[in-house]
């Protein structure tokens, strides 16, 4: 689950439902914002789930397919129900990231403030006593 459940898995296997068999420059250049190196890894691991098959075409320059298999496939719906979800419930989750974002600014302030006030008293009684040569202690 945890590899069907990251970013760049999830990308690439609805790379394939939409748009079918793809070579690795068409996967690449469909996401943009993914290194090669992630790239090969992510299709090496989805392989080797059983998501994923790769065709290697005997030629030169050899030619390399990826697509989806049966079982690749049998996922696409529950992404669907995904996407759809997370598209109807988007307004609900950036309010309640706003909410808790404030929220966090807010106890941040507080904490600050503490610091200050008690970094003020700290200061102000030091002040008092090299005012009257008491040495702090």
């Amino acid at each position: 689950m945890d590899r069907v459940g990251d970013k760049w898995s999830m990308l690439v296997i609805d790379m394939f439902g939409r748009f079918g068999t793809l070579r690795f420059n068409e996967i690449n250049n469909h996401i943009g914002s993914i290194s090669q190196k992630m790239l090969t890894v992510t299709l090496k691991t989805l392989e080797a789930d059983g998501l994923v098959s790769r065709k290697l075409y005997p030629q030169i320059p050899p030619k390399v397919e990826y697509s989806l298999t049966e079982f690749g496939r049998s996922i696409l719906p529950s992404f669907a129900m995904l996407k759809e979800w997370a598209s109807e419930n988007k307004p609900a989750i950036l309010k309640s990231r706003a909410q808790h974002q404030n929220q966090r600014r807010l106890k941040t302030e507080k904490i600050a403030d503490r610091i200050s006030s008690v970094c003020l008293y700290k200061a102000r009684k030091i002040i008092i006593l090299l005012f009257y040569n008491i040495s702090p202690g």
